[in-house]
């Protein structure tokens, strides 16, 4: 008897093993494909992972060694000898709807055309701003970055944008919320909250900002998180003439 084992992990969670038997010798040959599931999110060992099958947990394929399709199993129990394995540590990502954001002072939403849809922040503005909400998923690990990639574009050329986070609150169950010096505490841009409108009207680019626990504590799976930005046409850095549009908002997490 030979056993083998794969282990998938999403992020630092753990999704399942499988671990394939093959019985040799056997009349007609053949594989049992055993499955068992954990939810931890620390690191396994070899020894969590000595674990015991029931019969409820066993798979037949179409060769499997077996009289008149009938198999059971007797010993129900499998080590995992090779006790180091590969982490994959893939990010996630939460779409956030651009139509379900809360508009104010002139942002307006538009979907007309094809090349101008979605958020809309005007030029001439003093501040036109939006809002958006998630909740951290149950699989988000505490302290990891969270990340908001804005999806935008603008008719304007050769010019620049300016937005900036102006919102930021979250909410966690037994607590009051989290606060920190001002209300867009522990919400700021990742590299630069200018955006740079490229050659070509309507290129698509993206912007990415980056959340943190306003408190300086770390964030937590359940938390819920409100975030703003606004567009600072009255800015002297902000030099197009033309509206920004943001098309989708992603949130990256792991």
């Amino acid at each position: 008897m030979s056993t083998t084992s794969t282990i998938s992990r999403i992020g630092r969670f753990v999704t399942c093993m499988i671990m394939i038997m093959t019985i040799v010798p056997a009349a007609k040959g053949g594989e049992l494909t055993i499955t068992k599931t954990w939810t931890s999110r620390d690191t396994l060992t070899a020894q969590d992972l000595n674990e015991s099958f029931d019969q409820t947990e066993i798979a037949v394929t179409d060769n499997a060694a077996a009289i008149n399709g009938n198999l059971t199993l007797i010993g129900g129990n499998f080590s995992l000898i090779e006790e180091a394995f590969n982490e994959i540590d893939l990010q996630r990502a939460i779409s956030l709807n651009p139509f379900g954001a809360f508009l104010l002072s002139g942002a307006s939403f538009r979907a007309d055309t094809v090349s101008a849809t979605g958020i809309v922040l005007p030029d001439g503005e003093s501040s036109p701003r939006f809002v958006l909400g998630f909740v951290l998923p149950f699989d988000y690990f505490t302290g990891d970055p969270v990340f908001v990639d804005v999806v935008w574009y603008t008719q304007s050329t050769n010019c620049d944008i300016v937005l900036r986070p102006a919102f930021l609150s979250v909410a966690r169950d037994g607590q009051t919320h989290l606060v920190g010096d001002g209300v867009g505490s522990g919400f700021n841009s990742l590299f630069s909250d200018t955006l740079n409108a490229p050659t070509t009207a309507n290129q698509v680019a993206i912007q990415t900002y980056v959340i943190t626990a306003p408190d300086g504590t770390d964030l937590e799976a359940g938390d819920a998180i409100n975030f703003g930005f606004q567009r600072r046409s009255g800015d002297a850095a902000d030099t197009c003439t033309e509206s920004l549009f943001v098309q989708g908002v992603n949130i990256i997490y792991g």
